[in-house]
């Protein structure tokens, strides 16, 4: 790849990077039937139980969304198709 074929991507001024332990998508159609796709990011967050004396007595587990993503359903099939393709490549 020649130096002339890269192109740098900025980052918009909304840009956010975040961690995330799991995903989920969901498959829905607004007004006038466009197909559309949103990408959900989650991670668990540790919920502390105390007692009326402030000493921690439990914990609980919760998710919590981290970031969220809306494209139209076509360009959510393009970006499997490609993250497909990359981990079959990398093996």
């Amino acid at each position: 790849m020649n130096k002339e074929d890269i192109l740098e991507v900025g980052n918009s001024q909304s840009f956010v990077s975040v961690y995330a332990e799991m995903a989920g998508c969901t498959l829905y159609t607004v007004n006038g039937g466009t197909k559309m796709a949103t990408l959900l990011f989650m991670n668990n967050d540790i919920v502390p139980h105390q007692n009326a004396g402030g000493a921690i007595v439990g914990q609980d587990f919760r998710l919590q969304k981290v970031a969220s993503v809306t494209m139209t359903h076509d360009q959510a099939k393009k970006l499997y198709e490609t993250l497909k393709t990359q981990f079959e490549n990398q093996g």
